[in-house]
Protein backbone atom coordinates (compact mmCIF):
# COMPACT_ATOMS: atom_id res chain seq x y z
CA UNK A 1 0.00 0.00 0.00
CA UNK A 2 1.68 3.22 -1.27
CA UNK A 3 2.25 5.86 2.01
CA UNK A 4 -0.59 8.40 2.07
CA UNK A 5 0.90 12.01 3.31
CA UNK A 6 -0.71 14.85 4.91
CA UNK A 7 0.04 16.91 1.76
CA UNK A 8 -1.73 14.24 -0.66
CA UNK A 9 -4.51 14.53 1.51
CA UNK A 10 -4.83 18.41 1.13
CA UNK A 11 -4.80 17.79 -2.29
CA UNK A 12 -7.75 15.70 -2.50
CA UNK A 13 -9.59 17.74 -0.20
CA UNK A 14 -9.25 20.93 -2.45
CA UNK A 15 -10.52 18.71 -4.80
CA UNK A 16 -13.37 17.97 -2.18
CA UNK A 17 -14.63 21.33 -1.95
CA UNK A 18 -14.22 22.58 -5.89
CA UNK A 19 -16.87 19.98 -6.26
CA UNK A 20 -19.05 20.33 -3.36
CA UNK A 21 -18.97 23.73 -1.35
CA UNK A 22 -22.34 25.11 -1.11
CA UNK A 23 -21.58 29.10 -0.91
CA UNK A 24 -18.63 31.39 -2.52
CA UNK A 25 -19.32 33.75 0.21
CA UNK A 26 -17.81 31.21 2.99
CA UNK A 27 -14.75 30.41 3.74
CA UNK A 28 -13.57 27.28 2.93
CA UNK A 29 -12.30 24.57 6.07
CA UNK A 30 -8.88 24.60 5.66
CA UNK A 31 -6.80 21.67 7.77
CA UNK A 32 -5.26 22.71 11.04
CA UNK A 33 -1.14 22.88 11.44
CA UNK A 34 -0.24 19.36 13.03
CA UNK A 35 -1.09 19.03 16.94
CA UNK A 36 1.73 17.28 18.79
CA UNK A 37 0.07 16.11 21.86
CA UNK A 38 0.51 19.35 24.11
CA UNK A 39 -1.98 21.65 25.09
CA UNK A 40 -5.60 21.77 23.29
CA UNK A 41 -6.62 19.98 19.89
CA UNK A 42 -6.92 22.88 17.33
CA UNK A 43 -10.66 22.44 16.19
CA UNK A 44 -11.74 20.66 19.51
CA UNK A 45 -14.65 22.65 19.63
CA UNK A 46 -15.61 21.98 16.27
CA UNK A 47 -17.74 19.30 14.21
CA UNK A 48 -15.15 18.09 11.23
CA UNK A 49 -12.52 15.86 9.93
CA UNK A 50 -9.19 14.13 11.68
CA UNK A 51 -6.11 12.60 10.61
CA UNK A 52 -3.93 10.11 12.79
CA UNK A 53 -0.41 10.90 11.86
CA UNK A 54 2.67 8.97 12.13
CA UNK A 55 6.37 9.50 11.46
CA UNK A 56 7.10 11.75 7.90
CA UNK A 57 3.30 12.85 8.09
CA UNK A 58 1.95 9.51 7.00
CA UNK A 59 -1.54 9.07 7.27
CA UNK A 60 -2.39 5.92 9.47
CA UNK A 61 -6.27 6.84 9.92
CA UNK A 62 -8.99 9.00 8.75
CA UNK A 63 -11.48 9.71 10.95
CA UNK A 64 -15.10 11.99 11.43
CA UNK A 65 -16.41 13.75 14.80
CA UNK A 66 -19.70 15.81 13.87
CA UNK A 67 -21.70 14.72 16.82
CA UNK A 68 -23.85 17.79 17.38
CA UNK A 69 -23.01 17.11 21.15
CA UNK A 70 -25.42 18.82 23.36
CA UNK A 71 -25.32 21.63 26.28
CA UNK A 72 -22.17 23.87 26.45
CA UNK A 73 -20.48 21.04 24.23
CA UNK A 74 -23.03 21.66 21.38
CA UNK A 75 -20.84 21.24 18.12
CA UNK A 76 -17.84 19.59 19.58
CA UNK A 77 -17.52 16.46 17.63
CA UNK A 78 -13.47 16.79 17.09
CA UNK A 79 -12.50 17.25 20.63
CA UNK A 80 -14.90 14.03 21.64
CA UNK A 81 -14.22 12.10 19.40
CA UNK A 82 -10.16 12.55 19.11
CA UNK A 83 -10.59 11.91 22.85
CA UNK A 84 -10.82 7.74 22.32
CA UNK A 85 -7.66 7.91 21.03
CA UNK A 86 -5.50 9.71 23.48
CA UNK A 87 -5.05 10.37 27.57
CA UNK A 88 -3.69 12.63 29.38
CA UNK A 89 0.57 11.85 29.91
CA UNK A 90 1.45 10.65 33.95
CA UNK A 91 1.87 13.72 36.27
CA UNK A 92 -0.45 16.25 34.12
CA UNK A 93 -3.20 16.72 36.31
CA UNK A 94 -2.30 19.75 37.38
CA UNK A 95 -0.57 21.42 34.73
CA UNK A 96 -2.63 24.25 33.29
CA UNK A 97 -4.48 22.84 29.68
CA UNK A 98 -2.44 25.24 27.68
CA UNK A 99 1.00 23.11 28.59
CA UNK A 100 -0.68 19.68 29.62
CA UNK A 101 1.30 16.80 27.96
CA UNK A 102 -0.97 14.05 26.25
CA UNK A 103 0.15 10.50 24.82
CA UNK A 104 -1.97 7.81 22.44
CA UNK A 105 -3.45 5.14 24.22
CA UNK A 106 -1.62 1.72 23.76
CA UNK A 107 -3.37 0.62 20.53
CA UNK A 108 -2.43 3.47 18.87
CA UNK A 109 0.60 4.54 19.99
CA UNK A 110 1.71 0.61 18.93
CA UNK A 111 0.58 1.83 15.55
CA UNK A 112 3.06 4.97 15.96
CA UNK A 113 0.38 8.14 16.02
CA UNK A 114 2.45 11.08 17.20
CA UNK A 115 0.00 13.68 15.79
CA UNK A 116 -3.10 14.77 14.90
CA UNK A 117 -4.57 17.51 12.12
CA UNK A 118 -8.19 18.41 12.47
CA UNK A 119 -10.37 20.48 9.82
CA UNK A 120 -13.19 21.65 11.43
CA UNK A 121 -16.65 23.56 9.59
CA UNK A 122 -18.86 25.96 10.52
CA UNK A 123 -21.67 24.77 12.61
CA UNK A 124 -24.00 25.53 9.38
CA UNK A 125 -21.75 23.14 6.51
CA UNK A 126 -20.79 20.00 9.50
CA UNK A 127 -22.62 18.19 7.45
CA UNK A 128 -20.42 17.97 4.94
CA UNK A 129 -17.96 16.77 6.75
CA UNK A 130 -19.28 13.12 6.30
CA UNK A 131 -19.01 13.63 2.81
CA UNK A 132 -15.06 14.45 2.79
CA UNK A 133 -14.43 11.42 4.99
CA UNK A 134 -16.13 9.24 2.50
CA UNK A 135 -14.30 10.91 -0.55
CA UNK A 136 -10.90 11.13 1.66
CA UNK A 137 -11.32 7.12 2.27
CA UNK A 138 -12.58 6.85 -1.28
CA UNK A 139 -9.61 8.23 -2.62
CA UNK A 140 -6.75 7.12 -0.22
CA UNK A 141 -5.88 4.00 1.10
CA UNK A 142 -4.61 4.60 5.30
CA UNK A 143 -3.17 1.38 6.87
CA UNK A 144 -6.30 1.52 9.76
CA UNK A 145 -8.94 2.58 8.35
CA UNK A 146 -11.60 -0.44 7.22
CA UNK A 147 -12.60 -0.77 3.42
CA UNK A 148 -15.89 1.33 2.47
CA UNK A 149 -18.49 0.61 -0.37
CA UNK A 150 -17.23 3.93 -0.70
CA UNK A 151 -14.07 3.35 -2.40
CA UNK A 152 -13.22 3.42 -5.96
CA UNK A 153 -13.29 0.14 -7.30
CA UNK A 154 -9.75 0.81 -9.16
CA UNK A 155 -8.28 0.84 -5.62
Amino acid sequence: MPTVTLDDIKAVSDEFFRRHWPSSEVEVPRWNSPWDLVGTLPGHNRQGVYLLLGEHDEVLYIGVGASLGGGKYTGYGLGSRTSQYFRMAEGQRGVPVKDRQYVPKKKWADRGVSQVVTLGFHQDYAYLAYGLEAFLLRERKTPYNKVRSARASNS
